[in-house]
């Protein structure tokens, strides 16, 4: 489980660093996916923590622990910069698709288990929602 979150961290982490290349500049495009980025991953280090903080851990060691995986995030994030500032859009199209299977994969593993059991009717509409708004705010974005 713990695997399935770190590889989608640091491949959303790659392909913000290469869009961010591609596109010359933090901005347009790359301001969106990395505020997605962040306000979908705001509840789930959220609800991390207190969990550590439940069973136990010094809030030292959950700091110390959250602040190496920015720092990770921050490196994958300048590789994805250099080493895929000059790639095609085909190849960018490509890790779009890996990074959101890693994503697929830990929120299949993850959260919807967690969300089904609390209330299973509205753990399927707020999925249907949530891709309806992706597709929105895509479209919106790119147009």
């Amino acid at each position: 489980m713990t695997l399935l979150a770190v590889a989608a961290a640091v491949s959303l982490a790659l392909v913000l660093g290469a869009m961010w290349g591609l596109y010359g500049r933090f901005g347009d495009r790359t301001e969106g996916f990395a505020a997605a980025i962040f306000l979908s991953n705001l509840p789930e280090g959220a609800s991390g923590a207190k969990g550590m903080r439940a069973i136990g851990w010094r809030r030292s060691r959950i700091l110390a622990l959250w602040s190496g995986t920015a720092l990770v995030l921050v490196v994958a994030t300048l590789a994805g910069n250099l080493l895929f500032r000059h790639a095609a859009e085909e190849y960018l199209a490509l890790m779009h698709v890996l990074a959101g299977g890693a994503i697929i994969a830990s929120l299949a593993t993850e959260i919807f288990p967690k969300a089904y059991r609390r209330d299973h009717h509205m753990a399927g509409i707020a999925t249907a929602l949530s891709l309806l708004a992706a597709l929105v705010v895509t479209h919106t974005m790119t147009d």
